[in-house]
């Protein structure tokens, strides 16, 4: 059995379980909780990774592998529409697209998706694209650093969450049901449809719902504004039931008033998944996304969203066999000649006959082999001249100017024989003019036809224009 550390940092606190983990049981060992201030560190008081690293030390945890749990305040949400394509090519165009919604989106920014729908047809998919934002890692990498842990994987707190409630009510799978995590005066709303979580916001009250009327009306009021949202998003007639994490009877009080005054039916689940042994502590719904996450890991199930371990396009298939089959052929060859040439010169009349016979039924063989290393050469060549779309696309959102200088509002791309090209149609602003034109040649691309004209009744986009840039071969 396995050792596991599930983590979670919000800004008033620290959440730890420490498990042992098979597939089929997990046993709690310790559940920790560590107060933190909301506010930052005077000078000389230790920051935040330090309390919790020797909160860490104290309890004798350490060289373990590490689950963390981060919230929607950790990261950057967006609602994406990319191209008809297939799954394969997902991850390529979704981080392209993302560049453009993401401000200041690097190339090593933590970024995985969620699709929300199965490729059809000419019809565009939708993803729910998610950011980590770069603090957030650089905390958690100190603390596992620190603390002589190791970390393995980065997950949301609402999708383990929501793994947590498919896992105790299969039925809701079909359903488009609100997710409602209390958390003091923190609240966070996950809409789930179809297994997915669809749509997801974080907000702060003026005081806990289960102890304020007041913080219970400004809830009930926010909850119906999201079921309206995602209604209207998901195209539904309806977002229900409304689901609450168990804890205690003024948790199911909260959830039977908010039912009651909102129309809608409210299940309570429990904290504690099945085959979890060993867990009572108070305020048990507060590790329900620890809990949640740790069953995922433990039954070999993906988390919906891993920033340690987000979505890949798929590796190109290695072409290492046939190669090999290729130098085996020639070994064999080489080996036939050197043994024909030792047989000549030791005189030897039998033998020579022997290997020249045995030459001429590896002729065939020789011939087959020639044909396959020909054939391997025609693949080799075409794959040489193919030009691959998704490198071009990460060259152009490389190339052209970020999103708060221009736009690009139309891409063709024209792949043949004869010419490589992509037409391009946008808009920037006039600094930004120069870098547009240094920034869409290179080595192996050039410009064949550009326009500028300007671009009335757009002020931060004035110019508009019209290019076409031609892909050498490689």
């Amino acid at each position: 059995m396995a050792r596991r550390l599930a983590l979670e940092l919000t800004n008033v606190e620290a959440r730890a379980l420490l498990l042992t983990v098979s597939e089929s049981r997990v046993h709690v060992e310790k559940s920790l909780t560590l107060p933190l201030a909301a506010e930052a560190p005077a000078d000389g008081q230790p920051t935040v990774e330090q309390k919790v690293v020797e909160f860490l030390n104290k309890n004798g945890i350490s060289r373990v592998e590490t689950l963390a749990v981060v919230g929607r305040a950790d990261i950057e949400l967006r609602l994406l529409s990319v191209p008809p394509s297939p799954d394969d090519e997902l991850p390529g165009l979704v981080r392209f697209q993302a560049a453009g919604e993401f401000a200041n989106l690097d190339a090593d920014a933590l970024l995985d998706y969620l699709p929300l729908d199965e490729p059809v047809a000419g019809q565009p998919r939708r993803v729910l694209a998610a950011v980590l934002k770069p603090g957030v890692k650089r905390r958690l990498d100190k603390i596992c650093h620190d603390a002589k842990l190791t970390l393995h994987h980065i997950v949301l707190r609402s999708a383990a969450s929501a793994s947590l409630l498919l896992r105790q009510k299969p039925e809701l799978c079909d359903a488009c049901c609100l997710l409602v995590e209390l958390l003091g005066r923190h609240v966070e709303l996950a809409a789930v449809r179809h297994g997915r979580i669809v749509f997801l916001r974080h907000m702060l009250l003026s005081d806990s719902p289960e102890d304020v009327s007041d913080a219970a009306e400004s809830l009930s009021s926010e909850i119906r504004r999201t079921r309206v949202v995602v209604a209207n998003q998901e195209s539904v007639e309806t977002v229900e039931p409304i689901v609450f994490v168990r804890d205690d009877q003024r948790r199911e009080a909260l959830a039977r008033r908010l039912g009651d005054e909102i129309g809608a039916p409210v299940v309570l689940i429990d904290s504690v998944p099945d085959g979890v042994a060993s867990f009572t502590t108070t305020n048990r719904d507060r590790f329900a996304a620890l809990l949640g996450a740790v069953a995922d890991d433990a039954a070999g199930r993906p988390p919906a969203l891993d920033f340690m371990n987000p979505r890949q396009p798929p590796k190109a298939p290695s072409r290492r066999n046939t190669y090999a089959a290729g130098a085996l052929v020639a070994i064999v060859v080489v080996v036939g000649v050197l043994g024909l040439n030792w047989i000549q010169t030791s005189g030897l009349r039998k033998e020579i006959q022997q290997r020249q016979s045995r030459l001429r039924e590896l002729e065939p063989r020789v011939k087959e082999a020639n044909e396959v290393i020909e054939a391997s050469e025609a693949v080799e060549r075409w794959f040489g001249n193919e030009t691959v779309w998704i490198d071009e696309l990460r060259w152009l959102s490389e190339r052209f100017p970020p999103a708060k200088d221009g736009r690009l509002t139309s891409l063709i791309a024209v792949s043949n024989e004869r010419v490589r090209r992509m037409s391009l149609k946008g808009n920037v602003g006039r600094e930004a003019v120069t870098d547009l034109d240094r920034g869409l040649r290179d080595d192996r691309h050039q410009v064949a036809v550009e326009r500028k004209t300007e671009a009335g009744g757009d002020a931060k986009y004035p110019i508009q224009f019209s290019s076409s840039v031609q892909i050498q071969s490689p």
